[in-house]
């Protein structure tokens, strides 16, 4: 009788999976836990014996010791083909590019613990661009920006510190204060 692997799957205890099969050829399916991860090896507790398994998860999975993963496999060949409860990486990795791409909705990114882009070039299109943060700070080399029409900002206090030229033009300056306007330098040239 042949059984199938989603029929194993189906009828499987998920805490002591599943055998089938006769004698030395019995394939079993089911929990194992992550004891070890050594350079792309990973060790782990198959009913109560370790075993050397090979991660097959369509998505790079870097398991860490704890891991349960979905196992399997007989006698001396085991391999990972799923992740039941997991705290590694996962990694997408692509030989040349990688496009994520959705069709008819958005694409949510979400970050328990932060998100971190790296790239020796950032790119971003887009007709509107909205951001939201409680804070923000940057450490820039140099910027250069151009506005076609208008920059508005609102801010409760505003603060800039320039350590050599400041300098503003053009065709016409206006700063209007509703209380006192301050001037202070050791020379100050007006004309």
């Amino acid at each position: 009788m042949t059984t199938s692997l989603e029929d194993i799957l189906t009828s499987m205890d998920p805490s002591r999976g599943t055998e089938s099969g006769e004698g030395g050829d019995r394939t079993y399916i089911g929990p194992a836990t992550v004891t070890g991860v050594d350079t792309g090896r990973v060790e782990a507790n198959v009913n109560g014996q370790i075993r050397q398994v090979g991660m097959t998860v369509g998505l790079r999975y870097e398991p860490d010791p704890g891991d349960v993963l979905l196992v399997a496999g007989q006698a001396d060949r085991w391999y990972a083909i799923g992740v039941i409860r997991g705290s590694g990486r996962m990694v997408f990795s692509a030989p040349g590019d990688l496009e994520l791409r959705s069709q008819r909705g958005g694409v949510s990114v979400k970050g328990a613990r932060g998100l971190h882009l790296s790239a020796p070039r950032i790119t971003m299109t887009a007709d509107s661009l909205r951001m939201i943060a409680e804070r923000v700070t940057e450490s820039l080399g140099s910027v250069q920006r151009r506005v076609r029409d208008a920059v508005k900002e609102h801010v409760g206090r505003y603060s800039l510190r320039v350590e050599g030229l400041h300098r503003i033009r053009g065709k016409r300056l206006v700063h209007q204060a509703t209380e006192e306007v301050k001037l202070k330098g050791k020379r100050i040239h007006l004309g």
